[in-house]
């Protein structure tokens, strides 16, 4: 079973799905990186609201 060929050539079902594994590791990666960022940044305003309340001695 061979895909008609549009007015834009064959298609390249392999390749179209190549990039859309592509594109959706490249949005994952993304992700992470903002997910991982706010984390940080939760972190470090956690970490300083407490040690303002428990000042060291």
């Amino acid at each position: 079973m061979t895909p008609k060929p549009s007015p834009a050539g064959p298609i390249d079902i392999a390749a179209i799905e190549a990039e859309a594994r592509r594109l959706r590791a490249e949005a994952m990666a993304e992700m992470v990186r903002a997910f991982g960022h706010g984390l940080k940044r939760g972190w470090s305003a956690l970490a300083h609201r407490s040690a303002r309340h428990h000042p060291a001695h």
